[in-house]
């Protein structure tokens, strides 16, 4: 089986963070040197340790010397120094040393990985000379002249290479004087206990003991083991040491203490004791605390009122308050003599309050905790910004969104009559969250709406309400369907008559015409708005003998038309005498493939012309529409055989024709 290192102790080695993780006191590598205990000017040495993160050194280590003032490296050791099987005879005796030994040849390198473990196997190496040297890691030059002045070096064995370990500060042989004391030792009081602090110096010693005198004068030991420290970040990530650094509590009230410490080297030898510190423990009983603290709450006035004990320990009483029951309290009213206090609160809510009485070494006990509810009896601010946005079949009221820290939400209210309050209709059986609302309605709808926005919080008061804000959706429903009912005929045009349209919001009509020519298109006939209480319109600038379709919409006030009424078809016939001839003449390119047609131009009377062609002479149709022009080209390329007639229209509808002429290729 395995023996295992008396636990107490490595947790006390421990204390809480790992002095491995700063790589031996903050440096990769370290030597250290000292004077031997019983140096001599006849026996002198120099003692030497070496540490790193290695520790164990498999193929061992050279120790050099180097006197002041030379250059040359003088090896000191014949054989290399290494990890020893066994601890030197002189050591068996001692049984701690003994199970460090055995744990460290049972586990190995590798086995010591553990930071817990590697780090007690390194401070025991420090308390033990002997230890050190089965380690490997201790060296005694006892060639040391007496009174000179050396510096050593350690390297590191590597196959048949060497690399440099490290190197000492220079020291001067002579026999060993104990180290001066532990600087900025203090001691002083925290509550229930002694808190103590001193400077740690790396360089002279690596932990520490704290001694107590109690009145009976009896010195001891207050720390288990040894206080080895080790840095941790602060709140600006720095390292530094912990402050205080131990704790004393096992104390009698107004008891005399006398405390020093010392340091313990990495040589078997202590600093010189600081000196003694002398203190007494003060009164740490609580004085008593008060009692049957109460309250009586109107509006954001809270009355508190509480008891005292008698007692001469009582110095003065705090009252604290707070909004959470766990806290932070702040202290509101600090007194020796009054037992109550007014508290107006600035904003609705919970309150919690007790009372500390403090005795004269701050000592302190706590009262009965009361806890008083303001109820929030302020509305939020009414809504401000608010607007309406008309939209087809809807409406959109935004506003600006409120600030009131505990507002719960929003309240939409509308009506059709501004003037009747008792009319208004709420719309949010839930309150919006967000500063906007949408509703709804049917596109026919043509009421006038008023709307306001009241703001709740969450204890349910309602603020007064915001502007109101009117609206109207705009009309997209078009008047019904015209149905024209008859055409007639007078010496001045066409008359087109029509059933009147029943529709309330009627404002107008308005009635189109096109001819029958191909392509042509629907142009409105009347130049001002029929009004909506006519039934009939005159067309005095329709020409005579043209066929025309005639066709009447319905307007409102929002201009939205009706579907046009059926078309009708309407011609003004009149007879007119023409004594105008037209002549079609046409020449034919043969390389171009194309027939050139010019004919005369006739007076203002006539409207225009028209070509027709077709590869029968019963079977011609328009070639162009409705032309000015006195000529015409036309394509022939696959045709062998085509007809042709100009035709001429007059402003009275009649139509004049040419000749019918024909072509062969």
């Amino acid at each position: 089986t395995t023996s295992t290192v008396n636990a107490p102790k490595l947790i006390l080695l421990l204390l809480g963070s790992l002095l491995w993780a700063n790589c031996t006191f903050g440096q990769s590598v370290r030597l250290l040197t000292g004077q031997s205990l019983t140096a001599s000017g006849e026996h002198s040495a120099v003692l030497l340790k070496w540490y790193s993160k290695e520790l164990i050194y498999p193929e061992g280590v050279n120790v050099y010397r180097r006197p002041a003032g030379s250059t040359q490296w003088e090896k000191l050791n014949e054989i290399p120094i290494r990890k020893k099987p066994n601890l030197a005879s002189r050591a068996a005796a001692d049984e701690e040393l003994q199970t460090f030994s055995q744990m460290v040849n049972e586990l190995g390198l590798d086995g010591l990985g553990s930071e817990f473990l590697l780090l007690n196997v390194f401070i025991k190496s420090f308390e033990s000379n002997d230890f050190a040297d089965f380690l490997g890691v201790f060296y005694q030059d006892t060639t040391a002249q007496w009174g000179e002045v050396y510096t050593y070096r350690v390297q590191k064995i590597m196959g048949s290479k060497e690399t440099l370990l490290a190197q000492s500060d220079a020291i001067q042989v002579g026999a060993q004087s104990t180290p001066s004391p532990v600087e900025g030792f203090t001691v002083s009081q925290e509550q229930n206990q002694f808190v103590f602090d001193w400077v740690v110096d790396e360089n002279r010693f690596y932990a520490t003991n704290i001694y107590r005198t109690g009145e009976d004068g009896i010195s001891a030991l207050i720390n288990q083991e040894p206080i080895v420290l080790s840095q941790i970040e602060d709140s600006l990530s720095q390292l530094v040491y912990p402050s205080p650094k131990f704790y004393d509590g096992d104390l009698v009230e107004n008891g005399q203490y006398q405390y020093h410490i010392v340091g313990l080297s990495f040589f078997e030898n202590e600093t010189e004791k600081t000196a003694p510190v002398s203190i007494e423990f003060g009164d740490v009983t609580p004085p008593p605390a008060a009692t049957d603290l109460r309250y009586e709450q109107d509006t954001m006035l809270i009355q508190l009122r509480w008891a005292i004990p008698e007692s001469e320990d009582i110095r003065d009483w705090t009252l604290f308050r707070s909004t959470k029951s766990d806290g932070p309290y702040e202290a509101i009213f600090n007194t020796s003599a009054a037992r109550s206090y007014d508290d107006v609160v600035e904003e609705p809510g919970g309150y919690y309050y007790y009372v500390t009485t403090y005795d004269h070494r701050d000592n302190f006990s706590q009262s009965n905790m009361v806890f008083a509810d303001v109820p929030d009896q302020f509305p939020p601010s009414a809504p401000m910004g608010v607007t309406l946005k008309a939209d087809t079949g809807q409406f959109v009221i935004s506003w600006q969104a409120n600030m009131d820290p505990d507002l719960l939400g929003y309240q939409i209210f509308r009506t059709v009559d501004a003037e009747v309050s008792n009319h208004y209709v709420l719309l949010t059986a839930d309150p919006l969250t967000t500063p906007e609302y949408r509703q709804r309605l049917p596109v026919n709808v043509k009421n006038d709406f008023y709307y306001f926005v009241v703001a709740l919080d969450s204890s349910e008061n309602r603020s007064p309400h915001s502007a109101l804000v009117s609206g109207k959706l705009p009309d997209v429903v078009a008047p019904e369907q015209p149905v024209i009912r008859s055409v007639s005929y007078s010496e001045t045009g066409i008359t087109i008559g029509w059933h009147p349209n029943v529709d309330l919001d009627l404002t107008h009509y308005q009635l189109y015409r096109k001819d029958s020519l191909e392509n042509a298109q629907w142009t409105q006939v009347n130049l001002e708005d029929i009004p909506s209480t006519s039934y009939e319109f005159t067309d005095r600038r329709a020409l005579p003998n043209v066929l025309y379709q005639y066709r009447l919409v319905a307007m409102d006030g929002d201009q939205n038309a009706s579907v046009p009424s059926a078309p009708i078809d309407a011609k003004w016939a009149k007879a007119i005498d023409l004594t105008d001839e037209i002549t079609l003449k046409l020449k034919h390119r043969k390389r171009a493939k194309v027939n050139e047609f010019n004919w005369d131009e006739l007076d203002s009377d006539f409207v225009g012309y028209m070509l027709y062609r077709g590869a029968q002479q019963n079977t011609m149709k328009p070639l162009t529409g409705l032309i000015q022009e006195t000529f015409y080209r036309d394509e022939v390329q696959q045709a062998n055989e085509l007809f042709y007639q100009l035709r001429a229209y007059h402003s009275q509808g009649t139509v004049l024709k040419s000749e019918i002429i024909q072509w062969k290729k």
